[in-house]
């Protein structure tokens, strides 16, 4: 439509940045070892949903002809996510409540209220 496509894929690029690095939050949490069944099994399905997403971006990106941003090493996560103070299940979850979705149910696994605010991301 007559877009930049490198601002597009500059975007997107962004977007899939987060994706690494939920895919990464995800990983950490499921080699832990705190995370018990079903809450294993959720976060597993949840990273499979941050995988789907960085395959479409990267996608994307690629059929605009750009070049999609490479994952950094697991290390390079675990040092920026702050690996080391995970020390129960509580932690993981509340390093992987990023989406509303995810958060709404891992808000209900550590048996919290739930939001009062429509918007609670962010404010």
């Amino acid at each position: 439509m007559g877009g930049d496509a490198a601002k597009d894929v500059g975007i997107l690029n962004v977007a899939l940045g987060l994706e690494h690095e939920a895919i990464n939050a995800y990983q950490l949490g499921a080699g832990s070892g705190l995370l018990q069944k079903p809450v294993l099994d959720l976060a597993l399905q949840f990273q499979g949903h941050h995988k789907a997403h960085r395959d479409a971006l990267v996608a994307t990106i690629r059929k605009l002809g750009g070049n999609p941003m490479a994952e950094m090493k697991p290390d390079d996560y675990a040092k920026a996510l702050k690996a080391d103070t995970l020390k129960s299940q509580a932690d993981v979850l509340s390093l992987a409540a990023d989406e509303t979705l995810h958060y709404t149910v891992l808000t209900q696994a550590l048996g919290r209220a739930l939001p009062a605010g429509a918007l609670s991301f962010g404010a």
